[in-house]
């Protein structure tokens, strides 16, 4: 759990530009929930459940915690498990709980094809940190894949002939292939081609994204550089690596893409985290057809 709240913070410093003392209150009390789920045996952010988080609250309240204080741990946690949500790393929002009953998960926001094209645009395909931000945009949306998985991809897990992403295990679940298009695969050469090797000398087993320095790249660097392109192209400043990859399945699925292509390319565990595309695709189609039938 560590992990997904050290993420979760530097979404909140890089994305959100949240202030210094917001950073480190959302830091104590996530925390400090940590530290109580792992007194239960839980570790990973996948085991909370809905009852677990009530215990949690309830043991708070009766330990005396002000109103203030419990109101501020609920808001952590609701925004926290948001995050984990956006970025797939829950299935669902167990705080929904503290909000209402029955609550369903929100569907991901979704850039337009044309905003797609204008992100991917964006950067400098002729210079070599743009050659690399174009590559990065391309396979992001060409693939869905996490940011996490992107920047711990090496070359040997490109196959530019068949054009096709390897991505390897991680928690638990089983590597994957992933085919991605030929505007992906040429911007893909051009980095490997005329950019990275200015800053990888040959032979050096490096990863696949560099900086100048010839290191890898961090989530944060490149949550900075999704945002800046956004910003250039007009797009709202929040956007996320995360946006790319739902914008893929999504647009998956407006052509034809079915639930279980789907469950397999994003790496799910389960049919129904895919399901909500479908839903967003179905009420949209809904909703064309019921202005179609409006008369007068």
């Amino acid at each position: 759990m560590k992990r997904n709240i050290e993420s979760f913070l530097e979404y909140m410093v890089i994305i959100r530009e949240a202030a210094p003392h917001t950073i480190e209150a959302y830091r104590s009390d996530l925390t400090a929930f940590a530290e109580d789920m792992a007194a239960h045996g839980v570790e990973e952010v996948t085991q909370v459940t809905e009852e677990l988080l009530a215990d949690y609250f309830f043991g708070l309240e009766a330990g005396g915690m002000s109103g203030a204080t419990l109101a501020r741990r609920t808001s952590s946690l609701r925004v926290f498990f948001r995050f984990l949500v956006e970025n797939d790393d829950v299935q669902r929002n167990v705080t929904d709980i503290l909000e209402r009953p029955g609550a369903v998960r929100k569907r991901p926001l979704i850039l337009s094809a044309e905003e797609i094209d204008r992100l991917l645009a964006a950067p400098d395909g002729e210079t070599p940190l743009g050659s690399r931000d174009r590559a990065i945009l391309e396979l992001l949306y060409a693939t869905g894949i996490k940011v996490g998985e992107l920047v711990m991809l090496y070359p040997a897990d490109i196959d530019l002939r068949s054009s096709i992403l390897r991505v390897e295990a991680q928690d638990k679940k089983p590597a994957r292939e992933i085919p991605f298009g030929e505007k992906a695969r040429d911007a893909l050469l051009n980095w490997i081609g005329k950019g990275r090797s200015r800053y990888v000398a040959p032979l050096v087993n490096a990863p696949l994204f560099v900086n100048t320095r010839g290191t890898g790249l961090t989530r944060q660097s490149v949550w900075k550089i999704v945002r800046r392109y956004a910003q250039d192209a007009g797009i709202r400043t929040n956007i996320t690596p995360g946006v790319l990859r739902h914008s893929f399945a999504s647009h998956l699925m407006e052509n034809g893409a079915d639930v279980r292509s789907l469950t397999l390319m994003m790496g799910y565990a389960a049919e129904a985290q895919a399901q909500v595309y479908e839903n967003d695709k179905t009420e949209r189609l809904r909703n064309v057809y019921a202005r179609a039938q409006k008369r007068g």
